[in-house]
């Protein structure tokens, strides 16, 4: 009902239930009590784990030489250096047994940057990483063993949904949550914040590190993107598109020059994907739950998280990629 399908083109929107909710309005999604809004955020992170269950290392390289071609470098490897320096900054106590959760482990970035940037929790501290894909866990464990950043005694992971891992932790046993290019993967960030704030002691610390831009907040920002992609048939499928949405190609997305910054990059990087993408992997599908940097702020806040840095933005004039520090109240 709600996938966005366009036939022979190399750009594939998905669904926009997987955008942000507090915009799921301009979409035109709709429900009416907090049962329905449920079932729809379910299929919203359904629609997440399909698509990254397909995922493979061949897809994750298009999308590292998609970002190169786009002048963003290597995106996620700035994210991580970043995310690491501020956990530096924070001047952790080397107590024993300090707890340490990374969101979206992947195959183990973001916890070598912390490490490498705080060595003193090599002995001392407890690491967990979580990520739904268990060979990316196992390649972790291995990188972190060669690495001697930290030893198999005081490391722990867990396969499966940071939402679950957020309910299963024990509360108030956690000093410091990273998460580098992992929340955006949320259409509703609620449950979320207020499953970090559960796990976090008080006064402990969270590092994000995230994509943010406004791109995929109106379907307006969808038809100018893919207005610079051809493929047969396209005039006809974007005329749907506008009547489908109610909406032409005209109106304002962006909130502030950073973020329009933002947007241009993002849809630099999807031009640039379009041109390199592998046909014989499963695409990457555009709509993400990417967002201003200011609504994770407010959303923090609502849940006893307080910024205490940030957005620390990377590239200069834009909020692409930003860094925030927050600590629990």
């Amino acid at each position: 009902m709600h996938e966005i399908e366009l036939s022979g083109c190399p750009l594939q929107p998905g669904t926009p239930l997987k955008v942000s909710t507090k915009a799921w309005g301009n979409w035109g999604i709709e429900w009416q009590n907090d049962t329905e809004f449920q079932e729809l955020v379910n299929k919203s992170e359904e629609a997440y784990d399909q698509e990254w269950t397909s995922t493979s290392g061949k897809g994750l390289r298009d999308i590292a030489r998609a970002a190169e071609m786009a002048g963003l470098g290597d995106a996620n490897k700035r994210l991580n250096d970043a995310v690491g320096t501020e956990v530096g900054k924070i001047g952790l106590n080397a107590k024993e047994n300090l707890c340490v959760v990374d969101l979206g482990a992947g195959s183990g970035d973001t916890t070598m940057a912390v490490l490498r940037s705080a060595p003193q929790l090599k002995e001392n501290g407890r690491f967990c990483l979580v990520d739904p894909a268990k060979s990316s866990l196992q390649e972790a464990r291995s990188r972190l063993a060669k690495s001697g950043l930290i030893g198999e005694k005081n490391l722990e992971v867990i396969s499966g949904k940071d939402l679950d891992a957020l309910q299963s932790l024990p509360a108030g046993s956690v000093d410091l949550v990273v998460a580098n290019a992992a929340l955006h993967h949320h259409a509703f960030l609620n449950p979320v914040f207020q499953g970090i704030a559960r796990i976090l002691r008080p006064g402990g610390w969270l590092v994000i590190g995230d994509w943010h831009c406004t791109m995929w907040l109106k379907p307006i920002g969808v038809l100018k993107l893919l207005d610079g992609v051809e493929w047969p048939g396209k005039a006809k499928q974007l005329a749907a598109l506008r009547d489908r949405f109610r909406t032409s190609d005209s109106g304002i997305l962006s909130s502030s020059p950073e973020l329009a910054i933002a947007d241009q990059q993002i849809g630099k990087f999807w031009l640039s994907y379009a041109q390199v993408k592998d046909p014989s992997n499963p695409p990457f599908l555009m709509l993400e739950g990417h967002r201003p940097a200011g609504e994770y702020v407010s959303e923090l806040a609502e849940c006893g998280i307080r910024v205490r840095r940030g957005p620390i933005r990377l590239l200069p004039g834009s909020e692409l990629l930003s860094v925030l520090v927050a600590q629990k109240e």
